[in-house]
């Protein structure tokens, strides 16, 4: 019974899970009777390897917490890092759009040298500037990848609606919450620890995409070494200050490469709106803003929604930008 008015009260209740490299993070956005949206529960768990079988310690803890929260049976919107996907851009002839689908997964198959059976290949489809071709963003994730993420949110009694990439849901939150990517060229910037996905937006559509790989987590910046704890023979060095601007360089020299090959000479994005669990280093910015010569700013995703407790960082971007499709929905569908 008491599972069975879980499921009902959850008509109203959009629950996403963002698989994170360094974190699970589970939000639950709940409409009050005034329509308003808040979030009613927003809480972290150990990052979960989804290229195996998810531990049975993991998947108990992943369900004591979804019942602490009364979230049995709810809805939910799944999101996986860049770092599980295969992603290239690829130029193709136009043509209608299931024509495009079947050239795009056979552009990929053969760009990733996969396995049809083994992978989820999806494309973006980008603001077309030609009238012979179309940029299409390429994506494929393992099966197994998805299979272990809808099994472990399953295990925990949610309902699976979708699975999506990350960095393309923080840009529909940006988007929705934020209202700058509407009027002119707009760069979105989504900082994992290991992939940084660069997007760009022209009045309000997607015009571009690009994956670059590294190591931006700050979290995995090496600690100084205590001074008397080195060699009695050796010179001591001053602790290696991670927090500079210099160690963002590679990531702003890539991002301004990928910014001229976009752009051209013909028009420059008027800022730069940065998210992810790696986001957040003012260094980072000031790097950013310095080497590409646009503002650069946070997409204060932690302040996108109000509830019982505040959200911190800018790494719930895309859990908030995954449940903004359903909030589009209902808003619809209450108006009708």
């Amino acid at each position: 019974m008491q599972r069975f008015k879980n499921i009902l009260g959850s008509r109203q209740t959009i629950v996403s899970v963002d698989f994170g490299t360094d974190a699970v993070r589970v939000i639950a956005l709940h409409q009050d009777a005034d329509g308003a949206w808040r979030h009613q529960a927003a809480f972290t768990l150990p990052a979960i390897a989804l290229d195996r079988p998810i531990a049975d310690h993991l998947a108990l803890g992943f369900r004591e917490k979804i019942r602490e929260h009364g979230l049995d049976g709810a809805r939910c919107r799944v999101t996986l890092s860049a770092n599980n996907f295969h992603s290239d851009l690829a130029q193709l002839p136009v043509m209608n759009d299931a024509e495009l689908a079947a050239a795009a997964r056979f552009e990929a198959l053969d760009r990733f040298g996969v396995d049809e059976a083994d992978v989820v290949i999806q494309h973006v489809t980008l603001v077309q500037q030609s009238t012979d071709h179309r940029d299409v963003m390429l994506l494929a994730v393992p099966q197994k990848i998805v299979r272990n993420a809808a099994q472990a949110v399953s295990a925990a009694s949610l309902s699976v609606e979708s699975v999506e990439h990350a960095a393309f849901t923080a840009l529909r939150g940006i988007s929705r919450w934020q209202n700058q990517t509407q009027i002119g060229l707009v760069a979105a910037l989504h900082l994992e620890s290991t992939v940084a996905t660069l997007m760009l937006m022209r009045d309000g559509v997607l015009a571009h995409a690009r994956c670059i790989k590294g190591d931006w987590s700050a979290a995995l910046a090496q600690a100084p070494t205590p001074y008397g704890a080195h060699d009695a023979d050796s010179i001591p060095l001053d602790p290696i200050d991670s927090s500079k601007s210099w160690r963002w360089s590679c990531l702003a020299e890539e991002t301004l490469r990928c910014l001229r090959h976009a752009c051209g000479e013909t028009m420059w994005p008027t800022h730069l709106i940065v998210s992810g669990p790696a986001a957040g280093d003012d260094s980072m910015l000031k790097a950013l803003q310095g080497v590409c010569g646009l503002p650069a700013c946070c997409a204060d995703s932690d302040r996108w929604m109000q509830g019982s407790n505040n959200l911190q960082g800018e790494a719930w971007a895309s859990a908030l930008g995954a449940a903004s499709l359903d909030i589009k929905y209902m808003e619809v569908r209450r108006a009708a």
